[in-house]
This record gives structure tokens, C-alpha cells and sequence, in this order.
């Protein structure tokens, strides 16, 4: 809900959700590179199963930390915070 006080910020609002798609997709890139060096690892055997039960939720914080990040830094950059 956007309190009629607030509708100067509509632009702004608009250009964080067009960058939180582009920050969407570079996550999803970087989640699938990320698998796939796992996967090419663990497949081979160089990566023991310890270690990948390690990284996989390893990954999923790293890619909502850096959403968080992506978000935040454009979000400051337009005013918003």
C-alpha cells in the first residue's frame, strides 16, 4: 500500500524492481555456476561427500546474501534508504 505521500517515489520504485530482476538473474547464474563446479567435484570424486553436505546450504546463503547486497547498494543509490 502507498500512502499518497509517497507517490514521488513511484520512479524509484519502478527502477529497483527492474534492477531486482537483473539481481535475480545474476544470482540464478551465479547458484548455477556454483552447481556446476560442485557437480563436476562430486561426480569426480575430488569432493567428498562431508564437504558438498557442507556447501550446498552454504550456497543458498551466499545467494540471499548477495541479493540482499545487490538490492541494498542500488537502493541507496536512489535515495530510498
Amino acid at each position: 500500500i502507498l500512502d499518497a505521500a509517497h507517490f514521488q517515489k513511484i520512479p524509484q520504485i519502478l527502477t529497483l524492481s527492474q534492477y531486482g530482476r537483473k539481481a535475480l538473474r545474476i544470482c540464478f547464474i551465479f547458484s548455477l555456476l556454483y552447481n556446476i563446479v560442485g557437480l563436476s567435484f562430486a561426480s569426480t570424486g575430488l569432493l567428498s561427500p562431508l564437504i558438498a553436505a557442507i556447501l550446498m546450504p552454504l550456497s543458498s546463503v551466499t545467494v540471499v546474501f548477495m541479493s540482499f547486497v545487490l538490492i541494498w547498494r542500488k537502493s541507496r543509490q536512489l535515495g530510498m534508504l
